[in-house]
């Protein structure tokens, strides 16, 4: 991981940002596994997203989420935001982006009302 963090901060210049989507290809995976936070996750595909944002980057913010993250609706909601906004999106990423978006919101309103109480 040190190695992957030290690529990203000093090779931002390369191109398509190897060290970046290894970086969030990593802590994805990580996630998936449950070795890293969400949050940890969620920063490295944002990083990926905003300073190399390609087809790929898109992909693994829109794709990841999607089978992984259905409990952490925050971060998937906010990934989707930033899929939404990337002009590499193809048609279908956006229509899943925007499905992940619709779902965050739902599961995020229904977390926050309080539950009946059965007697």
């Amino acid at each position: 991981m040190l190695l992957l963090e030290e690529m990203v901060g000093e090779h931002r210049e390369t191109p398509r940002g190897t060290g970046c989507v290894l970086y969030a290809e990593t802590m994805i995976a990580g996630y998936e596994r449950k070795e890293a936070a969400a949050g940890d996750a969620e920063d490295a595909a944002l990083l990926l997203l905003g300073e190399h944002p390609s087809e790929k980057a898109v992909s693994l913010g829109c794709g990841h989420p999607r089978r992984s993250w259905k409990r952490e609706y925050g971060p998937a909601g906010r990934l989707a935001e930033e899929v939404e906004a990337s002009r590499f999106a193809t048609g279908e990423m956006l229509a899943q982006a925007r499905l992940i978006h619709a779902e965050a919101a739902l599961f995020e309103e229904n977390s926050r009302r309080p539950r009946a109480r059965r007697i």
